[in-house]
């Protein structure tokens, strides 16, 4: 609440500033306030015990656009970064993990896009289109409920673009438990024989 407050503030802030409508907090702005903000309060031994990602479109850093076509698609790159509770920003990869999901999670990432072999390659990761990263983002999410107890299966996709922000609704993600040797250790299965269809069944 704290974070979001704050947020508000300051949108609300640069929608008031003359000429209205003409000032916008950008993604890069909203990044530098936020690292200041979050290592402040890890000075002051009070962090909050939260990582944040925020991804958005806006000029390019360290280049200078005017106000009225800051957020113009032709003057604007997407941009992604990450800020832990310590404050360390991060806003050089192409995908970052929060939580767990820097164990379960990044793995599965640089699988996907090829990020060893590009690297030895002296090249960058390898680019996913919009539904190559949602069926990879689902396949994480899936590999993490089914690993992790604290994670559910229930889950919302995000997609930011130039547009916008469009937030899905929530869904549930497809589960399989039936798997070779599963119940294998069940109360009053002495031994376990395949059935038509290859899924084990206790016997005795």
């Amino acid at each position: 609440q704290l974070i979001q407050t704050m947020f508000t503030e300051m949108v609300e802030e640069h929608e008031q500033m003359d000429p209205p409508g003409t000032y916008k907090v950008l993604p890069g702005q909203a990044f530098s306030v936020l690292k200041h903000v979050m290592y402040n309060r890890r000075c002051q031994q009070k962090p909050i015990w939260n990582t944040f990602l925020i991804a958005g479109f806006g000029p390019p850093a360290g280049k200078h656009v005017p106000p009225h076509i800051q957020c113009d698609s032709a003057y604007s790159e997407p941009f992604l970064g990450m800020i832990d509770m310590h404050g360390t920003p991060l806003s050089t990869s192409n995908y970052y993990t929060t939580g767990l999901g820097n164990y379960a999670a990044l793995p599965l990432l640089r699988q996907a896009t090829k990020e060893v072999e590009m690297f030895r390659k002296n090249s960058l990761p390898q680019a996913l289109t919009c539904e190559e990263a949602q069926q990879v983002a689902c396949d994480v999410m899936r590999v993490m409920s089914l690993r992790l107890e604290r994670c559910s299966n229930r889950v919302q996709m995000a997609r930011v673009d130039a547009d916008g922000v469009a937030l899905s609704a929530p869904f549930r993600l497809e589960q399989e438990w039936d798997f070779d040797g599963f119940h294998m250790n069940e109360d009053g299965c002495s031994f376990q024989e395949p059935d038509d269809h290859g899924r084990y069944r206790c016997v005795g």
